[in-house]
């Protein structure tokens, strides 16, 4: 009998901010997220790889995302999860969980 490759989703046991890791006095400026997905059927490119880079920098009244990419094709329900990741990410830094 053939089993199955399950992921296993382990809750944390505690939340840690991530200024609590931070040595005093590091403040937070910016980061990036890269992200890459399968090329979707309609992609004309010769790219089996869709690649999204996500910038979060700091405008000096908060932070921003700056979106780059060729292409990225998504539904509407993958989309609002990451409008809902990247407005996590413009939080304060210091206090992304």
């Amino acid at each position: 009998m053939k089993k199955e490759n399950r992921m296993k989703i382990v809750k944390p046991l505690k939340r840690t901010s991530l200024k609590s890791m931070l040595p005093y006095g590091v403040i937070i400026t910016g980061m990036t997220i890269e992200l890459s997905q399968k090329a979707d059927c309609c992609d004309g490119r010769n790219d089996p790889v869709q690649d999204l880079t996500i910038e979060i920098t700091c405008g000096g009244r908060g932070y921003y995302p700056v979106f780059k990419t060729e292409r990225w094709a998504t539904d509407a329900d993958e989309l609002d999860k990451l409008v809902a990741f990247v407005k996590r990410l413009t939080m304060e830094p210091t206090e992304i969980v």
